[in-house]
């Protein structure tokens, strides 16, 4: 697709998108997290924002917290008497629905609008619709497009980390996607702690991709990792306890039916690389992309032991939410969206299985947009049911 219409759709794409995250914010009443973290930014310094250890949240890392408050200031933003007194919480307040809500619906926008530019320049537009369907079918994209909290933010952060990765793991790739995967590492040591998972992972890649002067990786790797563990270091160590499995938990992530669908298009993608067949610079990058993924899902399982061995008895402390592993889901949207239009690309000389493929992907797509709805209808029920 012509690099300025991609452009030019992609613009128009992440207004609408926005547009539609101020609909779903206004049907949402803003509930406990949401109030709770806007009221810490709002009573403390930018400071002690960046100290951590005066945050009092859970995931103390600061990125969120110093723009929210930041909007809060140029809006003239003051949090309702009622909520500021904490006699009543459960106090309606309309204007808080969008001023707090600001900064995660353009980060969900933007990741829509990125998404589709992404894939529409290095595939085709169907492949940038794809993606925007495959978006749309993620629950947690739904779950946390309108909410105050650092999930969306996270949620482009990781997306934008996992396009700059796929072409730096290219032999075409360029200084400037260095650099800005370095200044992609700083915000997502900033936004969450567990950013040293992905982090690392892509250090990794970056590394067996030929890419191993050791000056990159100062600034890309060891600064940000070196940003999680002062914050990890000075946040609040809760109790936990778990009410999902941990299937559940990251299931929510990327669905069963994904890991599938992942697993059949990476067995057919391996199979390609090591026959040595297809467009041999195209598998790698597809096989880098995956190690990148198995290394980001090892680290994540590995959080959920280390949580279970730590695990209370009771309900005492905080229990383990899916929100925690959010950063899978773009991942899973993003290899989702890569490995399907890889797939349909290699198949381009047998038609009739390209053709096979691409209804079987759209099958799937429809059974997990249906399932999401279902899900969906719960959260907004102003708009999508009584």
């Amino acid at each position: 697709m012509n690099k300025r219409l991609s452009l030019y759709t992609a613009a128009v794409l992440t207004v609408l998108f926005f547009g539609a995250g101020l609909v779903l914010a206004k049907h949402r009443p803003v509930w406990n997290d949401e109030i709770y973290s806007s009221m810490r930014s709002h009573n403390i310094s930018f400071l002690d924002i960046l100290r951590g250890d005066r945050q009092q949240e859970g995931n103390n890392s600061p990125l969120f917290y110093v723009a929210q408050k930041t909007l809060m200031l140029i809006a003239q933003y003051t949090p309702p008497r009622e909520w500021a007194s904490g006699d009543n919480w459960s106090y309606r307040h309309p204007p808080s629905q969008i001023v707090l809500r600001f900064i995660p619906l353009a980060c969900m926008a933007l990741m829509m609008g990125i998404l589709f530019y992404y894939f529409s320049r290095r595939f085709s537009a169907w492949a940038g619709g794809y993606a925007l369907a495959v978006a749309l079918s993620s629950f947690m994209v739904w779950a946390y497009w309108a909410e105050g909290r650092p999930y969306a933010q996270l949620m482009l952060l990781t997306t934008v980390q996992s396009l700059l990765l796929i072409d730096l793991a290219g032999k075409a790739s360029s200084s400037s996607a260095r650099r800005w995967l370095s200044v992609c590492h700083w915000l997502l040591a900033l936004s969450s702690s567990l950013s040293m998972i992905q982090i690392t992972a892509a250090a990794v890649v970056y590394h067996v991709s030929g890419k191993r002067a050791w000056k990159d990786h100062l600034g890309m790797t060891l600064a940000p990792l070196m940003i999680c563990g002062f914050y990890y270091a000075t946040s609040p160590k809760y109790p936990f306890w778990f009410a999902d499995s941990p299937v559940q938990l990251i299931s929510a992530c990327v669905p069963k039916d994904r890991v599938l669908l992942l697993f059949l298009l990476g067995a057919f993608v391996a199979l390609r690389f090591f026959r040595g067949q297809g467009k041999t610079e195209d598998v790698k990058v597809g096989m880098r992309y995956l190690f990148f993924l198995g290394m980001v899902f090892a680290g994540y399982v590995a959080v959920i032991v280390m949580l279970l061995l730590k695990e209370k008895e009771g309900t005492e402390g905080f229990q383990v939410s899916n929100r925690y592993f959010i950063a899978l889901a773009p991942l899973g949207i993003v290899a989702t969206t890569q490995l399907s239009a890889l797939c349909v690309r290699l198949l381009r000389g047998r038609p009739l299985l390209q053709k096979g493929a691409i209804l079987g992907l759209a099958v799937l797509l429809a059974f997990r947009s249906w399932k999401t709805f279902e899900h969906v209808q719960s959260l907004y029920r102003g708009i999508f049911s009584p």
